[in-house]
């Protein structure tokens, strides 16, 4: 009988003991749900972007500085009367011309862009005015639709 005492003793302090570690192992699982909880929240906590004031001010950082089509490159930046202008995009009311991206009102040059539609560009300086249109390689309109 003394020998039963003792085992159930035993028993129960290994009981015991597997009953503190899987409570110390709960709490352990339980912190790290609260951490994460945390950063789920964090994650979906509004956030607010870039104005589109900021974004408009960027300056494009890529200077390209093509040589002149005749060859001559004793001086690149020899200006003839008006430079060429190469409409590649219209998105959003803004223009890419000259890989530039322009909105109405900006200067280009001796140019300021006055109008903006959806295949065309208008630039006007005080004596002239230029429309320039999107172009391929070989002088055919490009036309996109969408449904």
């Amino acid at each position: 009988m003394k020998n039963l005492t003792k085992h159930k003793k035993l028993f129960f302090l290994v009981l015991f003991t597997f009953a503190l570690s899987c409570n110390a192992e709960d709490l352990s699982i339980g912190n790290e749900i609260k951490q994460y909880d945390k950063i789920f929240y964090k994650i979906s906590e509004r956030r607010e972007g870039v104005e589109e004031s900021k974004i408009d001010s960027i300056v494009n950082p890529f200077i390209v500085v093509l040589p002149p089509k005749d060859g001559n490159t004793t001086d690149i930046n020899a200006s003839a009367s008006k430079p060429a202008y190469v409409l590649s995009a219209i998105v959003n009311n803004k223009a890419k011309i000259n890989n530039e991206w322009y909105k109405a009102k900006d200067k280009i040059g001796p140019y300021k862009v006055t109008r903006i539609s959806r295949d065309t560009v208008l630039l006007r300086d005080k004596d002239d005015k230029l429309e320039l249109s999107i172009r391929t390689k070989d002088d055919k309109n490009i036309k996109i639709t969408y449904k």
